[in-house]
């Protein structure tokens, strides 16, 4: 999996695992802080570019390959009238 990459500078997040470790122990307390331009972001936030996801509820659709096909904005916007929040998409390995 590529390394995910801040969405203010697009420098890349070393050491992610352990970034998202410490996310998961205190969601309030850890985020990482881009060393390029200082913003400091939550693991969510990080620019994953449809590699990884965090969510509270997803959708699966298999038999899907990486990048083999995009989530029409119709049902992403469903979605998010259904739930009453933004939805995007990451693929799983197969």
């Amino acid at each position: 999996m590529p390394a995910p990459r801040c969405p203010g500078c697009g420098a890349r997040v070393e050491h992610w695992l352990e970034a998202v470790a410490a996310w998961q122990a205190d969601p309030a307390r850890n985020a990482w802080r881009s060393p390029a331009c200082g913003h400091v972001v939550a693991a969510p936030r990080a620019r994953w570019r449809h590699t990884a996801g965090f969510g509270r509820l997803f959708v699966e659709i298999p038999g899907i390959y990486p990048h083999e096909a995009v989530p029409a904005d119709r049902l992403l916007d469903a979605l998010a009238a259904a739930t009453g929040v933004r939805w995007d998409y990451f693929y799983t390995g197969q």
